[in-house]
This record gives C-alpha cells, sequence and structure tokens, in this order.
C-alpha cells in the first residue's frame, strides 16, 4: 500500500536540502535513504500515485534528484549492481528534468549508459522494463546520448567523462 505521508515527509526533506552542499559533496546518506523509498514505493504505485508522486517534485527537489542519480551511476559501475542502476533510472524519471530543460538530462543520461555498459545491461531497455510510464522524450534521449567514458583513478573512485574532453566531471 501506498504511504502518501511518508512520501510527502521524503520530497519535503529534498526541498530543504541546501542545493550548494549537494552539488560539492553530493547527496547525505540520510537523503539517500528517502529518495530510495520514494523510488520503491513509485515503481509499485497505480498510474494515478506515480502522477501524483511526480506531480509533487519540485524544481529544487529536481536538483536533489540528478545528485542522486549521479552517485546511482557511479555505484552501479562499482558494484555491477543493477538495482543501483535501476534506482538511477526512476530518480531521473521523477526529476521531471525533461520537461524543465532537456539540456541538463544529458549528463545524467550519459552517466547511466555508461553504467549500463559496465553492469552488462542495456540503461535504455532497462528505463523501458522499470519504468512502463517513461516519458517518450526522455526514452529518446536514451537513444540519442553517447555513454560518457568511465575513468577510474588509483584509489578506484569512479569519475565519468564526456567523449573528447581531458576534464573530469564528478
Amino acid at each position: 500500500m501506498l504511504n502518501v505521508d511518508q512520501i510527502g515527509k521524503a520530497l519535503e526533506a529534498l526541498d530543504q536540502q541546501d542545493l550548494y552542499r549537494v552539488m560539492r559533496q553530493g547527496v547525505l546518506q540520510d537523503i539517500t535513504d528517502k529518495i530510495e523509498f520514494v523510488c520503491t514505493e513509485y515503481r509499485t504505485a497505480s498510474a494515478g500515485a506515480k502522477w501524483g508522486i511526480r506531480l509533487a517534485v519540485s524544481r529544487r527537489a529536481t536538483v536533489v534528484l540528478l545528485g542522486f542519480v549521479h552517485r546511482r551511476a557511479t555505484l552501479a559501475v562499482q558494484e555491477r549492481s543493477t538495482t543501483a542502476l535501476e534506482q538511477g533510472l526512476i530518480a531521473l524519471h521523477l526529476s521531471n528534468i525533461i520537461d524543465i530543460d532537456f539540456r541538463d538530462a544529458f549528463h545524467p543520461v550519459g552517466c547511466l549508459l555508461a553504467a549500463g555498459r559496465e553492469c552488462g545491461a542495456d540503461a535504455s531497455e532497462r528505463a523501458i522494463e522499470v519504468l512502463p510510464d517513461l516519458s517518450p522524450r526522455l526514452a529518446s534521449m536514451f537513444n540519442q546520448t553517447a555513454p560518457l567514458i568511465i575513468i577510474r583513478d588509483a584509489g578506484g573512485n569512479v569519475a565519468f567523462q564526456r567523449p573528447g574532453t581531458s576534464k573530469q566531471n564528478r
């Protein structure tokens, strides 16, 4: 059964995050847990409830969700985890970034495509399987975006880089 109150509280917590800190240091573990909860609830919700959840995501929450997407892509690469990949796909869909400014979706989509390739899964196919309500615009973006290059440093940390650039994007 869908827990609307907890979903609302989780989305409120995303709105209260310091966006500068999220962009510089990533998403805190307690917020990560809340996003994982929302993703799990979203996956099992009815079509009407899914629509309601997506409407409740603010623009501030979108920024936090995109930080979570990057972290899930990194985790998918490090652990070869299709679960992390699927959570990243759901969070990207929940972020509504494709409806706000599709140009901001290129990097997260490229990260997820690279993570999917590393996990042995096709991220665009997984997105369609996991998200039957996937936006056609986002689905086409998965087919039109090149995966980013995965770079590992000596400590095993993962970074994503656009092909043909020398600067790492973390």
